[in-house]
């Protein structure tokens, strides 16, 4: 990796290589593939080709156009991913949406992320919402459903699951702060203000707010009373 930095403060294009620094103040573009150390928006940036940095960091608003692979992807500003992301750490503080697949050693939600493929991570944390029209697989999953409104998953799998209402919200009894998903499988499982059409695990406890037309479970189960199933049974 050489010493060159790439500085856009205006309006400008330019084309990929190998850098150490590429910052956008202005509005900027990308034409080719980059590799760098650092990548850095904060004003309004494109990146046309594929990326391989070691930070990628977005405090304005981006667009990347192809696959990006990266250690850490910093998201606080507005920012779409038209292809895949590849990242140890990928977390959201502003906005973001992924046309493709995420992977990632720790997935972390704190704004909100909407994904139209899968996401695999070894680690999954939302605070704020989050939309994935495909799998979410991860060993554990840690998921707090907030108050301005729902979050959707087409299907999850993962070791541990835990999803809770967070404490602390105004209004909590007549929230729209829900999870929804047409399954959940895991080893153990504990899920608050959920609705589902299945739940599959070793241990299932439900606790407020569930709606689930399904539980099948192989040792333990627990439902609040607060929550409905329509049926469940041990396999």
């Amino acid at each position: 990796m050489t010493n060159k930095d790439i500085r856009i403060n205006g309006a400008g294009m330019t084309a990929g290589g190998d850098f150490r620094k590429v910052i956008i103040r202005g509005e900027g573009s990308i034409t080719t593939d980059l590799k760098c150390a650092e990548f850095i928006c904060r004003g309004s940036g494109r990146a046309m080709g594929q990326m391989m940095a070691e930070n990628v960091r977005v405090a304005g608003q981006a667009n990347f156009h192809d696959d990006v692979q990266a250690k850490n992807v910093r998201i606080f500003g507005q920012t779409e991913f038209l292809r895949n992301v590849q990242a140890d750490d990928f977390g959201i503080w502003g906005q973001a949406e992924v046309q493709g697949n995420v992977q990632a050693e720790r997935v972390r939600i704190k704004g909100r992320l909407t994904v139209q493929g899968d996401v695999e991570a070894e680690r999954f944390e939302a605070i704020g919402a989050f939309e994935v029209n495909g799998l979410l697989n991860a060993g554990t999953i840690q998921i707090s459903v907030k108050s301005f409104g729902p979050s959707k998953v087409k299907e999850i799998g993962g070791d541990e699951i835990i999803v809770k209402r967070r404490k602390g919200l105004i209004g909590l009894l007549h929230s729209r702060g829900i999870l929804n998903a047409e399954s959940i499988e895991g080893d153990e499982i504990y899920l608050e203000f959920t609705k589902a059409k299945t739940v599959r695990g070793t241990n299932v406890r439900l606790g407020p707010g569930c709606d689930i037309e399904t539980v099948e479970y192989k040792t333990h189960y627990h439902a609040h009373e607060d929550s409905v199933v329509q049926k469940y049974e041990k396999v």
